[in-house]
C-alpha cells in the first residue's frame, strides 16, 4: 500500500489483498466505508 494512501486507495488495496490472501482482517474504517457503499467485505475462502 502507498504511504499516505487515500481512503479510496486503502479500500482498493484491502479488497485486492482479501481476495488474494485473507491473512488479516480489514481495518474497521475500511469495513465501514465498504458498508456505506453497499459492498460486503469478504475474505478468501479457506482451503
Amino acid at each position: 500500500m502507498l504511504r499516505n494512501a487515500t481512503l479510496e486507495e486503502r479500500i482498493a488495496w484491502h479488497i485486492a489483498h482479501a481476495q488474494g490472501c485473507g491473512c488479516r482482517n480489514m481495518p474497521e474504517i475500511v469495513k465501514r466505508a465498504l458498508a456505506e457503499r453497499g459492498i460486503e467485505p469478504s475474505r478468501r475462502p479457506t482451503d
